[in-house]
């Protein structure tokens, strides 16, 4: 890819990671994966290294090697971004899936849920992911709550755009 010459350091950086993520969902996981391998992680500021370790993650995943997915979604320290929840998500998902190691599964989700951000994210697939561990280890009882979550926001969201809709409607 040829930027702009103004584009240099971590401004390029960012762009290369934002591409590749958007050529990622886009379709293109193979271009997504190209771009994405020659950002140079040892420049990035440590959010944009949890983006560049999801796209790797799962451009590595979709080629079926889970190994090498799983080592780019281990990160070196709790995640700081909703792509390290990402990240942290997916590694207790092959703990769930691969292994049926469903202790350590639901141990790292308690984690990302348990933690307070700072910003906006999306938990819905780790509730999700939490209850089925927590079924499979037979605490039905635990299982309970996040599953009522989850319906309770989805009825909250629904609520509020059809009260929105009707708004607009009048």
């Amino acid at each position: 890819i040829q930027w702009p010459d103004s584009f240099t350091g971590q401004l390029q950086q960012r762009c290369q990671l934002s591409l590749a993520y958007h050529l990622f969902y886009q379709g293109n996981k193979d271009r997504a994966f190209e771009v994405a391998s020659k950002v140079d992680s040892k420049s990035l500021e440590p959010e944009w290294e949890e983006k560049r370790r999801y796209i790797l993650g799962r451009s590595y995943q979709y080629q079926n090697d889970f190994d090498k997915a799983e080592s780019f979604y281990r990160l070196p320290s709790p995640p700081t971004t909703e792509y390290g929840i990402r990240c942290q998500h997916q590694v207790a998902f092959r703990y769930c899936l691969d292994r049926s190691d469903f202790g350590k599964a639901a141990q790292l989700l308690e984690d990302i849920l348990s933690r307070s951000y700072s910003f906006k994210t999306n938990l819905h697939e780790s509730r999700l992911l939490l209850s089925t561990c927590q079924i499979r280890l037979g605490r039905y009882e635990e299982a309970q709550a996040p599953l009522i979550q989850l319906i309770q926001r989805r009825h909250e969201k629904i609520h509020s755009h059809k009260e929105a809709t009707a708004g607009r409607a009048l």
